[in-house]
């Protein structure tokens, strides 16, 4: 589908340029546009790539998205989708311990203590009824692998619905799939790549994973379900937007709009989760969390 300038995210035709004579004349392209380096993520490690997503920078979303030399593949994408869904079943994991009344003391981690009830998942030992964590957990991790699984597969859904409808008229897809033969609506690569932008902007979720080392307040993952939502909007963005030549109020004009669409499509997602547990509750399900992203 072409190369992008990560910086002004105008078309160009290569990121570098061989002049031939081995590795020491083989120099990054400049953008005629911007005047800058096309892609300088083209020399980072994988590592710091990771650390500049996290940082929302916009132009290691560009290099991602546009200027890999393999795009995401099906098999990627379903792994990736699956390690998303264990790290929201660790975190309704972390919240169903707070809300059941389990605190770990970080000196101890055996130590555990029951403040509410917990809907019948106590041992009696004696005269004294202690609760174990791993016995509850145990319960209900299917049943959290199953909600985690059903809220993000709504979705994702939710918001490939909301591409496919284009209630702007924008026509993402056209956009994307220009320079594609024999490409349409339903072309199962635009909707891979779809997915795998929206999963690798999820991945701000492995910071729940430090729960299992320190105990945080519950709000904690409000504020980083604000950071997936951010992460989540700024990749969608860019992965929908139009790329164009034109000048530097324009381009920010469109990113701006691009911004608007981008967010309107993630909200959309959030409600379908929302909904998938109301329906689970209303199934019979007793547990509904108030952490959605």
């Amino acid at each position: 589908m072409g190369f992008v300038c990560v910086e002004c995210g105008a078309s160009v035709p290569l990121l570098v340029r061989d002049y031939g004579g081995g590795d020491k004349n083989i120099h990054l392209c400049i953008c005629e546009h911007c005047n800058q380096i096309c892609d300088k993520y083209v020399e980072y490690e994988p590592f710091l790539l990771f650390l500049d997503l996290m940082l929302f920078k916009h132009q290691v979303y560009r290099h991602v998205l546009y200027n890999r030399s393999t795009p995401f593949s099906l098999k990627t994408v379903w792994r990736m989708f699956l390690v998303l869904v264990m790290l929201d079943m660790n975190v309704k994991a972390y919240l169903l311990d707070c809300q059941r009344g389990i605190r770990v003391n970080s000196s101890n981690g055996s130590e555990a203590h029951e403040t509410t009830p917990t809907f019948g998942f106590s041992l009696a030992l004696g005269s004294k009824q202690q609760l174990l964590s791993g016995f509850r957990l145990s319960q209900f991790s299917i049943q959290l692998i199953i909600m985690a699984f059903l809220e993000n597969l709504s979705c994702v859904m939710t918001m490939a619905s909301v591409i496919l409808w284009d209630p702007w008229k924008l026509q993402w897809q056209r956009r994307r799939l220009k320079n594609v033969k024999g490409a349409h609506c339903w072309d199962i690569e635009f909707w891979v790549q779809f997915i795998g932008t929206w999963c690798l902007s999820c991945f701000g979720k492995i910071i729940a994973v430090l729960s299992v080392i320190w105990e945080y307040h519950w709000t904690f993952f409000h504020v980083m379900g604000g950071i997936v939502f951010c992460a989540n909007v700024l990749a969608l963005r860019l992965f929908l937007e139009k790329r164009t030549d034109e000048n530097a109020t324009a381009r920010m004009t469109n990113a701006r709009q691009s911004t608007v669409e981008a967010a309107v499509i993630v909200v959309s997602g959030l409600v379908a989760r929302a909904l998938v547990q109301l329906l689970l509750c209303w199934l019979g399900n007793p547990i509904v969390f108030y952490v959605l992203v």
